[in-house]
């Protein structure tokens, strides 16, 4: 697999954990480490693994639908 497949890859499966709101399979295929950061639209950065969780398990659990529109990567 190429680095474009691997990463292409990569970005479907967070986006269907994304939208199932499944935060075991976001811990599973997010890094870790202590450089770790997330941004989330209008917000601030992220630091370290906890934070980034509590994050995503508070935008799972204030939201009652999540849809994410696919589009045509083959133009990458």
């Amino acid at each position: 697999m190429s680095n474009q497949q691997e990463l292409l890859a990569a970005n479907q499966a967070f986006y269907r954990c994304f939208e199932k709101k499944n935060i075991e399979t976001i811990s599973e295929i997010c890094s870790h480490g202590a450089t770790t950061i997330c941004i989330h639209p209008g917000r601030n950065a992220l630091r370290g693994w906890e934070n980034i969780r509590n994050s995503w398990a508070q935008i799972f659990k204030n939201t009652n639908y999540l849809e994410i529109q696919k589009f045509d990567s083959s133009s990458w």
